[in-house]
């Protein structure tokens, strides 16, 4: 009678080690998993000399990387800015991503963006902002590579062109589409590739992933001017604006900032230039 119990007992050892996995398995899964934490890759930090001391940011939205790292580091390198800052951090989002709660609550002390959309957001807008300072009107071009862009439906036929996914962007979206609406010519739903962000717009462009963009240059916007050849839009795309929030528009941090953006010459080598009380710190 012994001999069954050694012909199961190997099936028994295997069992209990099955129930064991499976039990530890279940125990695994039961476990609420970490979210995981991804790095902020669109901004750019730096700290002042007092981050030791002083744990506030100065936030600063903006609608492109260009001259970010400058500006932030300028602004850190100012002792004015340490006193009430221990770091700076600029931040870029696509036009849209502005809402009227970050208006209302003042999450940004700096904000650039057109005037329609942020007292469209907000109508009582110059209650919580003033505006110091305003770029240029700004051509914008067709840039393809290889061939000038010619405004035709020959050109354009099987032609993969790039915008920004930002409906209120007007430089990468509204006028791009409203050049080619006004001029006659039909691109399909797979010509048009919508992209998150300028970098990726960008690098869309650089890589021959799609063979058309606009911008408002080259060199500056990150694009490879060898191999780049422009048209311009018959249409230049409106001043951008940036707005201080008001109780730092009422300090003398009001000129450092403004100082701090006029080493900013987005389009054409032009910096912004100062608005309201701000013309006075231009000196």
């Amino acid at each position: 009678m012994r001999a069954p119990i050694r012909l199961w007992l190997p099936y028994a050892g295997a069992c209990i080690a099955i129930l064991f996995i499976a039990f530890v398995s279940v125990s695994l899964v039961r476990q609420p998993l970490a979210p995981i934490s991804l790095g902020d890759y669109a901004s750019e930090f730096c700290e002042t000399q007092s981050a030791a001391q002083n744990d506030a940011t100065f936030q600063v939205l903006s609608l492109t990387s260009s001259y970010a790292q400058l500006f932030a580091q300028t602004l850190c390198d100012s002792p004015l800015v340490a006193q009430h800052f221990g770091s700076v951090k600029v931040t870029w989002r696509p036009r849209g991503f502005l809402t009227a709660q970050h208006i209302i609550e003042q999450d940004y002390h700096l904000i650039w963006n057109r005037d329609y959309l942020v007292h469209g957001l907000v109508p009582e807008f110059d209650d919580f902002y003033s505006a110091v300072a305003e770029t240029v009107s700004y051509p914008v071009f067709w840039v393809g590579k290889k061939e000038r862009p010619q405004l035709t439906q020959t050109y354009f036929a099987n032609k993969r062109v790039g915008l920004l996914d930002d409906s209120y962007s007007q430089s990468f979206f509204q006028l791009p589409q409203q050049t080619l609406r006004e001029a006659g010519i039909v691109l399909n739903d797979d010509q048009r590739r919508l992209y998150p962000s300028l970098q990726a717009l960008y690098t869309a462009f650089n890589s021959g992933e799609v063979d058309i963009i606009t911008s408002p240059g080259l060199q500056l916007w990150g694009l490879d001017a060898n191999d780049a050849h422009t048209l311009a839009l018959p249409h230049h795309s409106p001043p951008v604006t940036w707005y201080l929030s008001r109780p730092m528009a009422d300090s003398p941090l009001l000129c450092e900032v403004v100082r701090a953006l006029v080493r900013i010459p987005l389009f054409k080598e032009e910096p912004p230039s100062p608005q309201g009380p701000a013309r006075s710190c231009a000196r």
